[in-house]
């Protein structure tokens, strides 16, 4: 990620939204690699691709090298991609919804795992295995200067992104200034995990459009914010985090919920273990069932139960991508 060039864009919109489009650089953006033919191919969503690529590189960088690697490919990038060594180009997945029906339509083993952060219907899971590999979640973003409270609740949001309250002293805050309420294009996952997360079906008319985990900078947006790309956002550009804060959100019981916990010796930032269930989501690897219902053991042995991912290693890595990690005992890879 070019930090000069994204900090340019932050002093140059610094009383505004930057319309800068987060992707924090993780160990891979598409394959580095031309994968052939056994290797295990994986495409889906923005908030997923950052851990399907440090998966990707940890899987493949084991000790005992894999016989089939794992490939995974960014929803970022051209408008096409060629999973396989041989297999015909495609467009290229940009959401859950896309990889999924990519994973579905492929009749010649070019891509095995669609990575969602939606899970399918019943009907869906007959022939689909959506596999629980973490945690997502995602808050609101403000500036680091925001007129915001620290904490809003669900209804609260829903005031601000319907448009029944316009100003923050409506909302816990103080300020009468004029909220600027934004959220990503139809289509995103955010978007439309955080809108039934506040129970909102449709946005009021003051909220405008911006990139998918864009940085909200002025001291009166408000936009949805993944709560790992914020984390990482911590370790791959701080100074661009230092113009941002992710808001807390405040349970029906008036407990105050932060989505990042900070280890008080270390510093290190996780995945917050209270934040609430209704702003939290699974990270789902879905693979199609085989003829026993099972996902095959190329695919096992990368996103099953006793596969990489659920493994002591991967839970790391999802911890270190800013997830929270889903043990075994608690379903990972089970589906």
């Amino acid at each position: 990620m070019r930090i000069r060039a994204l900090l340019t864009g932050v002093v140059a919109s610094a009383a505004a939204l930057a319309s800068i489009a987060l992707t924090p650089a993780t160990a891979s953006a598409d394959p580095g690699f031309t994968p052939d033919a056994t290797d295990v191919v994986a495409v889906g969503d923005l908030v997923t691709q950052p851990l399907g690529n440090a998966l990707a590189t940890a899987y493949n960088g084991q000790a005992t090298a894999p016989a089939d690697r794992f490939a995974s490919y960014d929803a970022s990038g051209s408008s096409t991609i060629t999973p396989k060594a041989g297999c015909a180009a495609i467009p290229r997945p940009r959401n859950s919804a896309q990889a999924v029906a990519a994973l579905r339509a492929d009749t010649t083993g070019c891509v095995e795992i669609a990575r969602s952060v939606t899970l399918g219907t019943f009907t869906e899971q007959e022939t689909l295995a959506y596999l629980p590999v973490a945690f997502d979640g995602v808050s609101w973003l403000v500036g680091a200067t925001s007129n915001a409270p620290q904490a809003l609740s669900a209804s609260e949001l829903a005031a601000v992104f319907s448009c029944t309250a316009r100003t923050w002293n409506q909302v816990g805050g103080t300020s009468t200034q004029t909220i600027r309420p934004f959220l990503p294009a139809a289509g995103s996952d955010i978007r439309d995990f955080f809108l039934r997360s506040i129970g909102v079906t449709t946005p009021g008319t003051c909220v405008n459009v911006l990139p998918e985990n864009s940085t909200a900078l002025s001291r009166n947006a408000i936009a949805p914010f993944s709560v790992p790309f914020y984390i990482r956002l911590g370790t791959q550009a701080p100074q661009l985090r230092s113009y941002v804060r992710l808001g807390d959100i405040e349970d029906e019981f008036g407990t105050v919920r932060p989505p990042v916990d900070v280890d008080p010796t270390t510093g290190r930032e996780t995945f917050g273990a209270a934040f609430p269930f209704e702003f939290s989501r699974q990270v789902y690897a879905v693979a199609k069932r085989q003829a026993d219902g099972g996902v095959g053991p190329r695919v096992n042995a990368v996103v099953g139960s006793a596969g990489f991912a659920c493994s002591t290693a991967g839970l790391e890595v999802a911890l270190n991508q800013g997830f929270r990690p889903l043990a075994v005992s608690d379903g990972c890879g089970q589906g």
